[in-house]
């Protein structure tokens, strides 16, 4: 596997903040929605804020772009982990891997 198919930029810098969470081939499919939704989303409403909806001011902004970010970052994290899962099926019977993080082993 790639060093980026294994560990995506995301999980890198959530490992460099201290965040120990497990590879994404581990992680369920809420999980992954919620870790790829979440910041794709506010960072997709904030820049559609500042492009776009800033002119509409504050209280048009924020009815037209919190639904909006909310709805970016669930279709994008909906799609991010139905692919990652359908990798994971795919890694993990190529490669052997076991089905949880907890018995991969350590070290």
């Amino acid at each position: 596997m790639g060093a980026y198919t294994v560990a995506p930029p995301l999980f890198r810098l959530l490992w460099a903040l201290g965040l120990e969470i497990p590879p994404h081939p581990f992680l369920g499919f809420r999980q992954l929605t919620l870790l790829y939704g979440i910041p794709f989303g506010a960072l997709w409403g904030v820049g559609m804020w500042l492009r776009v909806w800033q002119g509409e001011g504050l209280v048009a902004g924020l009815l037209i772009g919190l639904p909006g970010a909310v709805v970016a970052g669930l279709l994008f994290g909906l799609v991010m982990a139905g692919v990652s899962r359908w990798m994971a099926t795919r890694f993990r019977a190529r490669f052997e891997l076991p089905s949880s993080w907890e018995e991969y082993p350590q070290g």
